[in-house]
């Protein structure tokens, strides 16, 4: 409702009668669908002239210290991959996870995180796992590059050489589950999928599924969920140092002002 009105923006409300006019089955995983759109918003691009495509999550930002625009004039590349940072959950409920996230796990090699391990970092990391959610990222796409399917994170069907630079001007800041809510709500959703979309996730992540759904269905559903949400997300003091000390966890600091209200998007300000 805050964006529908507004000339830049397009928003799709995606119930069954988008579905059907699309031909497409409102029974499809989550992951399925978006995927759909990505693609459907790459037909759209290209007849409508854009000239870049990129698939950024409702919990995710772009985030650079210089002009985005400047930075995208200057790629060469058909394809640009942002650098990633996860937030990390501090408390057990956020108003607006914008507005208040300041620590974000950075993505290192194997030989950094088995030094955290060694150094007693042993509640930042699941099943071997630092980051919780993806570590992909996401890519943005020129719309006029030789592909013919466009995945969440990258594309995924080329039909020519593809040029892929990885850039650490633009950050993709990853909110994952940042409040026991938004978590809660996230695996609830999967807890209904039909398909076989967990064949697709990560071993990691089912397990992060699987610890879920049994304090869902446990006897003491509201006390469990919570205590799971905790041990996978909050991150021991401690361990925090230790972490900001091999440059594995960073502070980044976001404009309050863009998320204290409803936001007036008619002017370059």
């Amino acid at each position: 409702e805050l964006l529908q009105n507004h000339e830049q923006v397009t928003c799709t409300r995606c119930d069954d009668e988008y579905w059907s006019s699309i031909s497409c089955s409102n029974q499809l995983s989550v992951i399925e669908k978006q995927k759909v759109n990505a693609n459907h918003a790459l037909t759209k691009a290209r007849k409508m002239g854009f000239d870049w495509i990129a698939h950024i999550d409702s919990d995710e930002l772009l985030f650079s210290q210089e002009n985005i625009k400047e930075i995208i004039r200057q790629v060469e590349a058909d394809a640009l991959r942002f650098e990633i940072n996860e937030a990390v959950p501090e408390k057990d409920f956020y108003p607006c996870i914008f507005n208040e996230k300041t620590l974000f796990r950075k993505y290192k090699t194997q030989r950094r995180k088995k030094l955290a391990q060694m150094l007693g970092c042993k509640k930042s990391f699941f099943a071997e796992c630092y980051f919780r959610g993806h570590t992909a990222s996401k890519t943005m796409v020129k719309v006029g590059a030789d592909i013919t399917c466009l995945g969440i994170h990258r594309p995924e069907m080329v039909t020519g050489p593809l040029l892929m630079e990885n850039s650490r001007r633009i950050k993709l800041l990853h909110f994952d589950c940042c409040g026991y809510d938004a978590w809660k709500t996230k695996w609830s959703l999967r807890l209904d999928d039909k398909s076989d979309s967990w064949r697709k996730r990560s071993p990691a992540r089912n397990m992060q599924f699987n610890c879920f759904r049994d304090a869902y269905f446990g006897p003491n559903r509201k006390d469990d969920l919570l205590e799971v949400y905790r041990r996978l997300y909050f991150i021991p003091p401690y361990e925090k140092f230790i972490l900001r000390c091999l440059d594995m966890l960073t502070f980044i600091r976001i404009d309050r002002k863009l998320f204290q209200g409803p936001i007036s998007l008619g002017t370059e300000e």
